[in-house]
């Protein structure tokens, strides 16, 4: 899935302003710029476009340790989506009043949810009209639209399923984990180099995104 699907991914991350990275509703993805340490990370890559991770702030995902991305534009606004998505503070999720709604609210679609969409779906009163919105959320994202299979929607909740099985840690399921945010929105690394050694492990983009990721923390409750 590194070909259409990642693609896809990436066009969706560069289509949308900033503030899609806050549609998380202030829960993972509300980190402004300012939130940001930007510096160059010792030892690791040396490139200007170096961001450090502010992990003191967040009880969950604290595994990433720096980013860089190529000299394209492209990969900058990838990067700049990524810096916001590994950099959250934790707040109190938004509810509809609905145990099942706010699941796939603020867990299921998280990192796809426009800020438009989201607002729509809060304003909504009955499940038959929230039953509609998510046909048409997925429906609007279908590679193949008006097919019954839906290989955008089918890839997306494998990433989810995936995260949680292999990036699951102490206190956080696998989704809320900076590899498993990482893996949910950009799918499977082209190449990955690991260093057990070093607990670390870098992930390697064709689209010219670098992340190193600390595999020995774990978050603290």
């Amino acid at each position: 899935m590194t070909g259409f699907e990642f693609k896809k991914r990436l066009e969706w991350i560069m289509s949308q302003d900033h503030t899609l990275l806050r549609a998380r509703s202030r829960s993972f993805i509300i980190a402004a710029v300012a939130a940001l340490l930007v510096i160059p990370f010792a030892g690791g890559f040396a490139k200007r476009s170096m961001l450090q991770a502010q992990t003191l702030q967040k009880p969950h995902g604290v595994e990433f340790i720096s980013a860089s991305a190529s000299g394209t534009p492209e990969s900058r606004k990838i990067l700049a989506a990524l810096k916001a998505l590994l950099n959250p503070n934790e707040t109190i999720f938004p509810s509809t009043g609905s145990n099942h709604w706010d699941k796939w609210l603020n867990e299921d679609v998280a990192y796809l949810i426009t800020p438009d969409e989201r607002a729509a779906v809060l304003a909504l009163k009955s499940d038959a009209e929230r039953e509609q919105f998510v046909n048409q959320f997925w429906e609007k994202r279908n590679p193949a639209p008006g097919s019954t299979v839906n290989a955008f929607k089918n890839e997306h909740y494998r990433r989810i399923a995936f995260a949680n099985d292999r990036f699951a840690a102490q206190d956080a399921p696998g989704w809320q984990t900076d590899r498993g945010r990482t893996y949910i929105l950009l799918g499977p690394p082209d190449e990955i180099e690991s260093y057990p050694n070093q607990n670390r492990e870098t992930w390697i983009y064709r689209s010219g995104i670098t992340i190193e990721f600390n595999t020995s923390h774990r978050p603290q409750s």
